[in-house]
């Protein structure tokens, strides 16, 4: 998306903005704070200001801030999952795999109540909170095309959550589980990308768990997520509230 288009949406010209950079180009923690929250990526910088992309982030980089977090602005994901794409999906299912069951079991595992966790699923940004007033998220602040525009409602990213999530681990067996665990815990991204992908890409086999070993391997996978979500948001670490709900899945590996 060019940045005159995004910018549109928060009502601001391409002027504006390169006014508004050139007039604070002392201050890089102001620039930093006002693309993270309007969702202004590094390339929209470039565009907006004609400076190149890696001049803007060794910017960034001299003042502490880590430019390439500014690429994350999408809602559900920023990987890019190509044809795996399809595996984002809403929860249709019923009983334990609800997902008004699985958050029951998620709720029971969190330090915190269901205001906070509920907050996990709705807008952060100011650039969110902005767009969403036309109540859609589209497929450009999602980063996936087949669902077409989504209800930005809580419920509607709940459910692309857990039916996401459910997909995923439907998709694996034992044994793959247990390589991508291993992977994962070890920071080898790569291996676990390719795990992965060749896991999602395999011919159609029965679903290895039963109903409750399922729904357990996503309770816990969800309860870890969130868990983890908030505890970036409160530490003092440069966290940007863009990053998509489900980066922190395996889904969150794949880049096509």
């Amino acid at each position: 998306m060019s940045a005159e288009t995004h910018l549109a949406k928060i009502q601001v010209t391409t002027l504006q903005a390169r006014d508004f950079i050139f007039s604070n180009i002392d201050k890089p923690s102001v620039l930093f704070d006002a693309a993270h929250k309007n969702a202004v990526t590094l390339d929209m910088l470039s565009e907006i200001t004609d400076f190149p992309t890696n001049v803007i982030s060794v910017y960034f980089a001299n003042a502490k801030f880590d430019a390439e977090k500014l690429d994350d602005v999408s809602k559900l994901i920023n990987s890019d999952l190509g044809a795996l794409e399809n595996i984002v999906a809403f929860n249709d299912n019923t009983g334990i795999l609800s997902t008004t069951s699985l958050k029951e079991q998620v709720l029971s595992r969190l330090p915190f109540d269901e205001p906070v966790y509920d907050a996990f699923f709705m807008p952060f940004s100011e650039w969110e909170k902005f767009f969403t007033s036309d109540n859609i998220y589209d497929a450009e602040e999602l980063n996936v095309t087949h669902l077409g525009n989504v209800p930005a409602t809580k419920e509607s990213i709940e459910s692309l959550f857990y039916g996401t999530l459910l997909n995923i681990y439907s998709t694996l067996d034992q044994a793959e589980l247990s390589q991508l665990n291993d992977a994962r815990d070890n920071g080898i991204l790569d291996e676990s990308q390719e795990l992965l992908v060749n896991a999602l890409t395999d011919s159609p086999l029965p679903i290895a768990w039963t109903e409750q070993a399922l729904a357990d391997l996503v309770i816990d996978e969800a309860a870890n997520i969130v868990n983890d979500f908030f505890i970036a948001l409160f530490d003092d670490s440069n966290f940007v509230g863009h990053t998509g709900i489900l980066d922190r899945t395996f889904a969150g590996f794949v880049d096509a």
